[in-house]
């Protein structure tokens, strides 16, 4: 799965954040406007919360990099794998930020898998973590009619068009 997505509100259908029924551990689901779905789980939202939080109340501190890394010596419950600041120079971190989405190279889909190995500084697609969704979404009657504000203005998807960024057409 190699796509750049930028998402802004407008491009936010909704997000659900909860403990799914029959599990222990929240999760949060956003739906786009163009239906695609991204799920996240309990370890991801909360290094990105403890990111995000470090960086808007830190005196100094103006960026983190998070790279996913196999820990084996870690305490019961954790994940084998966890995403961990990499320590990277904040300056190169936000210039990266600066730059945009990397421009990836188009290729048919195949599965990604992740690698163990140490933390690198530029995540390649070779070691792109496999992701699972978890439950779809419902669909209901209100799903059918879904427009943007605008109807000239397209969703802004990165730079590398996708089946993930087409709205979805309607039946």
């Amino acid at each position: 799965m190699d796509f750049n997505l930028l998402l802004r509100n407008r491009g936010v259908r909704r997000v659900l954040v909860g403990v799914p029924e029959g599990a222990s551990s929240v999760s949060a689901r956003i739906e786009t406007a163009s239906g695609d779905v991204i799920t996240l789980q309990e370890s991801t939202l909360a290094a990105l919360a403890r990111s995000y939080l470090q960086v808007t109340t830190h005196p100094t501190v103006r960026a983190v990099e998070l790279v996913a890394t196999a820990v084996t010596d870690r305490k019961d419950g954790f994940g084998e794998v966890q995403l961990l600041d990499a320590g990277t120079n904040e300056g190169a971190v936000r210039q990266k930020l600066a730059e945009g989405p990397p421009r990836l190279p188009v290729e048919p889909s195949s599965p990604a898998t992740f690698v163990p190995g140490p933390p690198a500084t530029e995540p390649s697609a070779a070691s792109a973590l496999a992701t699972e969704h978890g439950r779809p979404p419902e669909e209901d009657e209100d799903d059918l009619d879904l427009e943007l504000d605008d109807p000239d203005e397209e969703p802004v998807f990165g730079d590398i068009p996708t089946h993930h960024s087409k709205p979805r057409k309607k039946h």
